[in-house]
């Protein structure tokens, strides 16, 4: 299972909603799933990197700004657990 989360409307984050974020970005990845963020703009990238959510939880080669390319890698992520499984 994946999860492609568009935050294109969020230019900001405080530090109460970064660590929300992190909780259900942990509790999704304990359950299997796997979390792309999609138009992350500068001021949460810069937040989640500063308390390592970036690249710690969330891989930097899960955030996009390209839609097409999201999918892309949400295709292939499928395909491997299939195979897998």
């Amino acid at each position: 299972m994946y999860i492609k989360d568009d935050i294109h409307y969020v230019p900001y984050i405080d530090q109460s909603g970064l660590y929300t974020l992190e909780s259900i970005i942990l509790s999704l990845e304990q359950n299997k799933v796997q979390v792309y963020l999609l138009h992350l703009q500068k001021q949460p990238h810069a937040m989640m990197k500063n308390i390592l959510l970036i690249p710690n939880i969330v891989d930097a080669n899960s955030i996009f700004d390209d839609e097409f390319l999201c999918a892309e890698a949400s295709k292939r992520y499928i395909e491997q657990t299939l195979k897998i499984n």
